[in-house]
């Protein structure tokens, strides 16, 4: 039996946050309510975490994901922390956010708004969108529910407001959104942070703010029963506002009081319902009224069945599709151009079933509407993006319909790319190549294969096509070999590896003169395709011969001397960095040659690092003595060292990288090249000493104060022997076992390493434990000054030492069994502590 489709189907999420900043801290604010679709999750939900003392984060997106990324930057605000002594700006934390969302962008549905008080910056607010940029505002909105507040809070706010003026425009901004939005609402979460903490308020939902937007009228319908149970052909209506109820009945108002509310009860079932049901009531309507009302999306959502049923008329689902597919006329209103089409596209990608069974009864019919912009020479970029949301929505939900019908389509894969400059068109051939991992979608990699995508995309490498078409090609070759990484046979990477297509990449490269975004491009997919070799090789046999390797690899060494000459070359063109002036600078092209060299380097063939020597393109890539690399680095450091003595110098933010090469040299000293250059500049020992092993060691050593764990054993050393006694019974019997396994070597090292002051101390612990037996401290200290004269005699040969050593063991083993002779039997009330003496004495006098 297999699942219910809406187990696999994705959701919509939606929320409302803000943040504002005011004259002395900030001020955060969110609903409480969690929906999975038309699904409210939680109605409760906390969306305000704590990210330092006084440093929170407004969530919006997925919330797995926001949960994850808050953790992550919770704990690497811990170690700032700790590594400082002092607590971090809220600048630092948003950096952080924007690093996560943006190098996982691909994967996170994370937009965060980040706020909170420090003392260098004060109150201040960060947002971080989706695709992870950063940008500081006076204040920040986001979620589903911020698009109908955008308009309000331009008007409603001002810089430098109050505390109380600044809580109830957020108050006030969120509860409109609330209202507005269908997937927010519950009650308002407040987060006030000053410089004297934090303030945590929550406005539950029959305190919040209302406006006029929630004075329109309510009708409760009242149908009235008969005792045949027919409806009443006069149903009575009840008006109600937010301050006043009415009744009318027969075109007359009269006012309803509570028992008038108990007498309309007893008459039939209340049914509650908006303006849109008044239309819904009418004999006739058009699709156009009831787009017009603001509420429609919402009912949408909650599944009104009045409303759906109307919707998947093939009249009205034949007007969806038009709005979504064809471009309004020149004359046509703001409302046809613009809103129709983007209310259309909403209702078609939502969970509806009964509208997308309607869609797939005559799938040909609109799914052909979708599909024949591919026909068009050029088309309106606006309109396409919806058509290509609808496109992946019905990929999604009726994957095997849909790839069915798109396999019957003649040609289709040639349509797709010749639009490969256009990037909705790209996103939808995105998700037909990463069908092939979903249900339904088995063998779609093998169609793409003989419909030849991969040549297809790769001929838009040539040079004289416009930027678009590089850029998109190598997007979706660079993702091909994302998707399909766990593929090992994946025809497209076959193809894409194979022969033919990496000679037709790299002539598109080399032709492409002067150098622009063909080079650039095509170079990065090239890029992509050794990192994959490197992560999926398991051979290690690197001494592989050159003619065994892929023609990735002997194509790539045949032109690795074209790209090495272009290295060489500079330009005179030079730009204001942050540093100053960069004259000449790498450039985008030669920077992409090094990243290239790096890669192909990584592969780890002998035979390609030969090739790269016989060639000395790394003296190209790095020429250690005439690029005065040593001398660079010393310098570098100095100029950072006298810019942070300065009054509010700052330390430069290359340092790290400075600190990690010079780190790379000095370990590589064993190079005799290496060598030479560090040895011929006298300062490179005092910079190593001075400045980079502090640095070194600094970053080594652990967070916090190494605290010994209470399951990690102590360790024993031989000049260390009241370690030894100061344990408990249990740990003594540890080290029993470990000496009586170890006897004559451990009195072989005290022989040699002990000196008299340290006899002398162990001989003090021994009379401690000894104290209760006398004939055992008076064999002892005999012992013990045997061992003494022993250590003191100096002149004795090596052949005397070792027989006067074999001759001390066994006076010690005899000395042994007297002392085990002369101790009374325990009773059984003492055995145990009795034991634990009886085993503590003899390793005592044997380590001595």
């Amino acid at each position: 039996m297999e699942a219910p489709e809406w187990l696999s189907n994705a959701v919509d999420l939606g929320t409302s946050i803000m943040a504002v900043a005011y004259n002395g801290g900030v001020v955060m604010g969110a609903d409480s309510r969690t929906t999975t679709g038309s699904y409210v999750a939680n109605r409760v939900t906390n969306k305000i975490t704590p990210i330092h003392e006084k440093i929170y984060c407004c969530r919006s997106g997925s919330a797995a994901d926001t949960q994850a990324i808050s953790d992550y930057v919770r704990y690497y605000l811990e170690m700032h922390n700790s590594e400082l002594g002092d607590d971090p700006d809220v600048k630092t934390a948003a950096s952080l956010f924007q690093l996560l969302c943006y190098n996982n962008k691909n994967n996170l549905l994370a937009g965060i708004i980040v706020a909170g008080w420090d003392k260098h910056n004060g109150g201040s607010v960060y947002n971080i969108s989706l695709g992870g940029s950063m940008v500081q505002q006076p204040f920040a909105i986001g979620g589903s529910g911020s698009t109908y507040i955008y308009g309000y809070c331009d008007s409603k706010f001002k810089p430098d407001m109050t505390k109380d003026e600044c809580v109830e425009f957020v108050k006030n901004s969120l509860a409109l959104a609330m209202f507005r939005d269908g997937s927010s609402g519950g009650v308002i979460r407040l987060c006030v942070i000053d410089s004297n903490g934090v303030e945590r308020r929550m406005i539950p939902a029959n305190e919040l703010p209302r406006f006029w937007e929630e004075r329109e009228f309510v009708y409760l319908l009242i149908k009235n029963t008969t005792k045949t149970n027919q409806p009443n052909p006069h149903p009575t209506y009840i008006e109600i506002d937010c301050d006043y109820c009415w009744l009318r009945s027969n075109h007359q108002l009269v006012t309803l009081s509570t028992t008038t509310t108990t007498t309309a009860n007893s008459l039939g079932v209340f049914y509650i319902f908006t303006l849109l049901e008044t239309i819904l009531d009418r004999n006739q309507y058009t699709l156009e009224e009831l787009l017009d009302e603001d509420e429609f999306l919402q009912e949408c959502k909650l599944q009104n069945q009045r409303l759906i049923d109307y919707l998947v008329k093939p009249e009205q689902l034949g007007l969806l599709f038009e709005y979504v597919t064809k471009e309004a006329p020149e004359e046509a209103d703001r409302k046809r151009k613009e809103s129709y089409p983007y209310l259309a596209s909403e209702i078609l990608c939502m969970d509806i079933p009964a509208l997308i069974d309607a869609v797939y009864k005559d799938e040909n019919k609109y799914l052909s509407q979708l599909y024949e912009i591919l026909d068009q020479p050029n088309f309106n970029l606006s309109l396409s993006s919806y058509i290509s949301k609808v496109a992946i929505n019905f990929l999604g939900r009726k994957t095997i319909e849909t790839m069915s019908y798109i396999k019957k389509q003649e040609n289709i894969i040639d349509k797709f790319i010749q639009h490969l400059d256009k990037s909705p068109v790209v996103e939808i051939l995105l998700k037909i190549i990463s069908i092939e991992e979903f249900q339904g979608g088995a063998g779609t990699l093998e169609w793409l294969d003989k419909s030849d995508l991969i040549g297809g995309i790769v001929a838009k490498f040539d040079p004289s096509l416009d930027s678009e078409f590089h850029e998109n090609a190598s997007f979706i070759l660079s993702e091909i070999v994302e998707l399909n990484n766990s593929y090992t046979e994946s025809p497209l990477i076959v193809k894409l590896e194979g022969e033919e297509m990496i000679k037709k990449l790299y002539n598109f490269i080399l032709n492409d003169v002067p150098l622009g975004t063909s080079f650039l491009h095509g170079l990065t997919v090239i890029i992509k395709l050794l990192r994959r070799h490197k992560e999926n090789n398991t051979n290690d046999n690197t001494a592989t011969p050159l003619e065994e390797l892929g023609s990735l690899f002997r194509e790539s060494l045949i032109h690795i001397q074209d790209l090495n000459e272009m290295l060489k070359k500079t330009t005179e063109d030079s730009f204001t960095t942050t540093t100053g002036p960069l004259s000449p600078p790498l450039g985008f092209y030669r920077l992409k040659i090094i990243e290239f060299f790096a890669d192909l380097i990584n592969s780890r063939y002998l035979c390609i690092d030969k090739k790269f020597m016989e060639l000395a393109i790394l003296t190209s890539c790095l020429l250690l003595k005439d690029s005065k690399l040593v001398e660079r680095i010393i310098q570098g450091d100095e100029d950072n060292t006298n810019e942070t003595k300065k009054e509010k110098g700052i330390r430069y933010g290359y340092m790290g990288f400075l600190n990690h090469i010079a780190r790379v040299i000095n370990e590589s000293r064993e190079n005799p090249t290496v060598k030479e250059c560090t040895d011929e500049n006298p300062r490179w020992a005092s910079f190593v000493k001075n400045s980079l092993q502090p640095v070194l060691n600094l970053e080594s050593e652990p967070l916090g104060d190494f605290k010994l764990s209470l399951m990690m054993q102590p360790e024993v050393e031989d000049d260390d022997d009241d370690q030894i006694y100061d344990n408990d019974n249990d740990s003594f019997a540890y080290n029993q076992g470990f000496m009586d396994n170890n006897y004559h070597q451990q009195n072989h090292i005290s022989y040699e390493d002990d000196d008299e002051d340290e006899y002398d101390h162990q001989y003090k612990n021994d009379q401690d434990y000894a104290d209760d037996d006398a004939e055992f401290n008076e064999n002892h200290s005999e012992h013990f000054n045997q061992q003494n004269n022993i250590n003191t005699n100096t002149n004795t040969t090596e052949e005397n030492q070792q027989q006067q050593h074999e001759e001390e063991v066994e006076e010690e083993e005899e000395v042994e069994e007297e002392v085990q002779q002369q101790t009374p039997t325990p009773s059984p009330s003492t055995t145990e502590s009795t034991a634990a003496t009886d085993n503590q004495s003899p390793p005592a006098s044997s380590d001595l």
